[in-house]
């Protein structure tokens, strides 16, 4: 029997098969060939064969399933199949990058669960939190809250995913900070620098309040002494009073607190008593002039006589 085919080309041929009749076996391996069966001859029934092909994608790679059936006139009396392809590839699609994810929950209260939150990123990735140091503050997460044990500071990484498109990513990890959940008030503070002089700083001083805040000082009013502050020291124009408050910052414990504006005093510069002062001339001529001189004193004051 005389099989005719038509290869990938559009050309024509025609191959003998053994036997009276056709087996699905005899063209299976022509199919394979690329060639499409057309017809047969000398049967009866007419006896066909029909080939599928169909492909599938993992993004791994590929597979290709091919079934060949073999009909007596419009009944199927047998087929085969086969699966070729397969195998690791790369990967089809290319994950990028996620836009850049952010915490933003970073400040709450000991005692009082802190949910937390984030913002950038991208895609569909599952958001998730956790505690990268428990610092100070000894944190835990239970989901989204965030807890703390007292008042201090820990660190917290959120990280959002991969998903179909995109990679996953994570924010640096980030200090949250718990505050009590009632600050306490400073002792009373005062300024303890409250009187100088004249051309000399005076270097500022202050006692009480409580915690760790920073310590800073500011003229309430310059005065009759013209004040200004430089590097935590009081000068003055000249002499008199101005008025000075000194501020403790709040810390994790206590509440910000200020002294009263303070009057502090600025005096003369002290003078110093000059060395001995002698007149030096002390004999002439009757008829000449005697040119008066002295020897000792001290500093730059003029010399009279």
């Amino acid at each position: 029997m005389k099989i005719m085919f038509i290869d990938p080309k559009g050309h024509r041929k025609f191959r003998s098969v053994l036997g009276s009749a056709v087996t699905l076996g005899a063209v299976s391996a022509l199919l394979a060939t690329g060639l499409t069966f057309v017809a047969s001859s000398s049967a009866s029934a007419a006896t066909t064969v029909s080939s599928s092909r169909q492909a599938s994608s993992t993004g791994y790679g590929a597979t290709y399933s091919t079934t060949n059936t073999l009909h007596s006139g419009v009944v199927p009396v047998a087929t085969t199949s086969a699966t070729t392809g397969g195998g690791l590839r790369s990967p089809l699609v290319t994950l990028v990058a996620q836009a850049t994810l952010t915490l933003t929950s970073i400040s709450g209260t000991v005692g009082t669960a802190l949910t937390l939150t984030a913002s950038g990123g991208s895609g569909s990735g599952a958001v998730t939190y956790g505690v990268t140091n428990t610092g100070t503050a000894a944190c835990s997460i239970n989901g989204v809250a965030l807890n703390a044990t007292r008042s201090g500071t820990c660190t917290v990484t959120v990280t959002k995913a991969a998903d179909a498109t995109y990679l996953a990513a994570s924010s640096p990890a980030t200090t949250v900070t718990f505050v009590p959940a009632t600050l306490k008030v400073q002792a009373a503070f005062v300024l303890t620098s409250t009187s100088g002089f004249l051309g000399t700083p005076l270097t500022l001083t202050a006692s009480g309040g409580s915690g760790s805040g920073a310590v800073t000082y500011g003229v309430t009013n310059t005065g009759t002494a013209a004040c200004w502050i430089s590097s935590n020291k009081l000068n003055a124009t000249r002499s008199g009073t101005c008025t000075v408050t000194v501020t403790k910052a709040a810390d994790a414990t206590y509440l910000a607190t200020s002294s009263p504006a303070t009057t502090v005093t600025f005096g003369p510069a002290i003078l110093k008593i000059q060395a001995v002062l002698t007149l030096t001339s002390r004999s002439g001529t009757l008829g000449t002039p005697l040119t008066l001189t002295a020897s000792g004193g001290s500093g730059s004051g003029a010399v009279t006589y």
